[in-house]
């Protein structure tokens, strides 16, 4: 494997230790939380190149509040934030999370299920 492909499945090796038991938080544009779903705690993911991709999607959360999920971030088990700047849309989208509402949309009223289908993350050079 190439050095610079080597490093970038480094990072994402890394992304799998510092999310377990970690969390993907939907937002709003402003950055409020509409909604958290939690990683698993063994192995946030797998690994498969530069690519880490979350373990056990799809999982589904309560709406906390209402609004348009506009983007996402990962955040570790002691709440910080890990990547921030996520994309978020439907199947089919090709953004880094991809949820369901139930109605095909990213809007979300509170205490609505939201499920996250999957989630992944891709490392380029320098990140």
């Amino acid at each position: 494997m190439p050095a610079a492909a080597a490093a970038l499945s480094a990072y994402a090796s890394a992304d799998a230790a510092q999310l377990a038991a970690g969390s993907i938080e939907l937002l709003t544009s402003g950055g409020a939380v509409l909604a958290t779903v939690a990683f698993n705690s063994g192995s946030a993911g797998t690994v498969a190149g530069a690519v880490f991709t979350a373990a056990g999607m799809p999982k589904t959360a309560t709406a906390a509040a209402s609004g348009t999920v506009a983007g996402a971030r990962m955040r570790t088990s002691a709440a910080a934030d890990y990547q921030t700047g996520l994309t978020v849309g439907i199947t089919g989208s090709g953004a880094n999370v991809i949820i369901d509402n139930g109605a095909g949309t990213l809007a979300v009223a509170a205490g609505d299920s939201v499920t996250v289908l999957s989630c992944t993350l891709t490392h380029a050079n320098g990140t």
